[in-house]
C-alpha cells in the first residue's frame, strides 16, 4: 500500500521527488534527445494506465531504435517540423506510417533515413 507517496514499509523514493529530478534535467536535455525521451514517457505513461485499468504492470517492451514507434507529436519533433506537415507528408506518401486504430506511427529509422534523404550540401 502507498503512503504520502512512498511505498509502505519500503525506502523507495517519492513519485514525486524522482519526477522533479526529471524534470531539472530537461533544460540539460540535448535537443536531439528529447524524441527518445518522449517515448520514453509514452512507456511510462501507458504502464501506469495498464496498472490503474488492469492491477498489473504492462508487458516489458525494448524495441530497438529502428522498431520503436513516435507518435504524431515525437516524429515531428524529430524532424523539425509542425504536425501539420508531417500529416501532409504522410498523407502524400512521402513518409511511411504504421496506423493502428485512429493512431498515426512513425517509425524511429524510417524518420531518419528520410531525414538524410533530404540533406542538402551547403552549396545546394
Amino acid at each position: 500500500m502507498y503512503r504520502n507517496g512512498t511505498a509502505a514499509g519500503h525506502d523507495e523514493p517519492r513519485l514525486s521527488e524522482v519526477l522533479g529530478r526529471l524534470v531539472e534535467i530537461v533544460p540539460e536535455l540535448p535537443i536531439p534527445r528529447i524524441p527518445d525521451a518522449l517515448g520514453e514517457l509514452e512507456r511510462l505513461r501507458t504502464a501506469l494506465w495498464a496498472r490503474l485499468l488492469h492491477g498489473r504492470p504492462a508487458p516489458p517492451s525494448v524495441p530497438s531504435d529502428g522498431e520503436r514507434l513516435l507518435g504524431v507529436v515525437a516524429a515531428a519533433q524529430l524532424l523539425g517540423i509542425s504536425k501539420t506537415a508531417l500529416r501532409r507528408l504522410e498523407a502524400n506518401g512521402d513518409l511511411v506510417s504504421v496506423r493502428i486504430g485512429r493512431r498515426v506511427l512513425f517509425r524511429h529509422e524510417s524518420l531518419l533515413r528520410f531525414a538524410e534523404q533530404r540533406e542538402r550540401s551547403e552549396g545546394s
